[in-house]
């Protein structure tokens, strides 16, 4: 059987026995229909795991969890990569905040580009609920951070990512050759909107230190690109199996 787990920010972990918020209450009693004394996994979301028990579970409103001991340091989560994706639509936008958090991307930045259709920067506190929730869902100890959605201009250039790789169909080196020079450190990866990048994105793009890379022939939709390049860095350098050849 799975854990039951549950997500609690680290300063209220640090208060030992910990009253739970309406919400939180709900989804362990309501939901998973777990009563006085079972046991549940509380992440902090900065990447540390503590036993605890539930308590007084006969209404939402006062039910606790009591923390058992010190916390843990959770596997996992050891290559950093930060997504810089741009704005699409609210629905597939909310599919990739998912799935990126599923696949263990550290970061999120939505950025606004020249040929973004939409801007839906009142999303953010929902993708940082999705994030929360894919977390516990897949066994994060740690939370992806999704930031406020800025101009792909400034992303850029506050980036310091060691690997720079932006996706552009008119790139014309191949994401293998890319990573093979890369000696390690943390990943950046630009994705575009439906339109693509402008030229002037990619050549911006460029002088801050990014490398366009093209994923092949096909041509993919813009919430499969970021996914697919993760499931790829993830399997090569990360918890998916990997080490760099």
């Amino acid at each position: 059987m799975s854990k039951r787990r549950i997500f609690i920010p680290e300063q209220r972990v640090k208060a030992g026995e910990v009253e739970l918020l309406r919400p939180e209450a709900k989804h362990l009693v309501t939901v998973l229909g777990l009563r006085d004394g079972d046991r549940v996994v509380v992440f902090d979301g900065e990447g540390r795991e503590y036993d605890a028990t539930l308590r007084n579970t006969g209404r939402c409103k006062g039910a606790a969890l009591r923390i058992e001991g010190p916390g843990r340091k959770a596997e996992g989560g050891a290559l950093d990569v930060t997504l810089i994706v741009a704005l699409i639509k609210n629905r597939n936008f909310d599919l990739v905040v998912r799935k990126a958090a599923e696949l263990g991307a550290a970061r999120l930045v939505p950025v606004v580009t020249e040929r973004t259709v939409k801007e839906a920067g009142a999303g953010v506190s929902r993708w940082r609920k999705i994030s929360a929730e894919a977390s516990r869902q897949c066994g994060r100890a740690d939370v992806m951070d999704v930031a406020e959605v800025t101009q792909f201009g400034s992303a850029i250039a506050s980036c310091t990512g060691s690997l720079r790789l932006m996706a552009w169909e008119g790139g014309g080196t191949t994401l293998a050759e890319s990573l093979r020079a890369w000696a390690g450190g943390s990943i950046s990866i630009a994705v575009g909107p439906e339109g693509g990048f402008t030229h002037g994105e990619v050549a911006a793009a460029r002088a801050a230190g990014f490398v366009p890379v093209t994923l092949g022939p096909r041509i993919l939709r813009t919430e499969t690109v970021p996914l697919a390049l993760l499931a790829i860095m993830q399997y090569v350098f990360g918890d998916l199996g990997g080490t760099k050849t």
